[in-house]
């Protein structure tokens, strides 16, 4: 299975927030959702894309994804133990 480049993260990136722009449904500067509807939408439309996507494709995504999330483990617990306290 062919990982995913920096490259193709980037634009799956520009094309879900140019897709949320063009619908309305965040601020693409921030990635914030005005209200909680409009943050279910998107989910729901995220959603579709997703199980658009052939099969092998989300394994190779899941499969970076778990590589980056292993890399930056550290950061990652560092941030939520800021965010929570715990």
């Amino acid at each position: 299975m062919a990982d995913l480049s920096e490259r193709d993260i980037t634009n799956i990136v520009q094309y879900v927030m140019a897709e949320l722009k063009q619908r309305g449904d965040t601020a693409p500067s921030t990635g914030i959702f005005p209200d909680i509807s409009r943050a279910v939408s998107a989910a729901a439309v995220a959603q579709g894309m997703w199980m658009a996507l052939p099969l092998e494709k989300r394994k190779e995504v899941i499969a970076h994804l778990r590589e980056r999330l292993r890399e930056n483990a550290q950061v990652l617990a560092w941030a939520a133990w800021r965010e929570t306290g715990l």
